[in-house]
């Protein structure tokens, strides 16, 4: 998108250049036509003379409006192109924050099945999981079933990791 703002500040640019050139030329025209005048006020200007500044003038006008005309031509073609570029690179850009949005939306589903299978888990799981658990139920009597096992608390955790992702 970088280079594309790059292309159309360029494209700005020479649309100002020809701006400028343009009427610096109705200037020197304008220029040419009040000389004109100062020549007619003093009568030193003949009808022949009169005729060539005209004519020159004229053809002036047209060669810059005709050079004017060819740059509007490339610059309108320069616009199409950054137009269909531009549309290229965000149906691109769209197509990639779809496919994002389906691998998360994929990634979330199989999160969720792995926590409801670690919520069965956790539910199966008893007071006595391992021999140690078991020692110490029997050590206390059955009252350490009443309190947190350490296989209840690692069920824990990884339910709290998986809920993170």
């Amino acid at each position: 998108m970088k280079m594309y703002q790059f292309d159309l500040s360029n494209i700005v640019d020479d649309v100002k250049l020809m701006t400028d050139s343009t009427i610096n030329d109705v200037r020197k025209s304008q220029k040419t036509l009040n000389l004109r005048k100062k020549v007619l006020v003093g009568h030193r200007l003949s009808p022949e003379k009169d005729l060539k500044v005209w004519n020159m003038t004229i053809k002036g006008q047209v060669n810059n409006l005709t050079d004017s005309i060819m740059k509007c031509d490339k610059i309108i073609k320069a616009l199409e192109d950054l137009q269909k570029n531009t549309k290229h690179a965000k149906d691109t850009l769209d197509q990639a924050i779809d496919d994002l949005r389906k691998q998360l939306e994929a990634n979330n589903r199989s999160l969720k099945i792995k926590l409801a299978d670690l919520e069965k888990k956790m539910k199966s799981v008893g007071c006595v999981n391992n021999g140690r658990e078991l020692l110490r139920v029997i050590f206390t009597l059955g009252i350490s079933c009443l309190f947190d096992s350490n296989t209840k608390r690692e069920f824990e955790n990884v339910k709290v990791d998986l809920k993170e992702e």
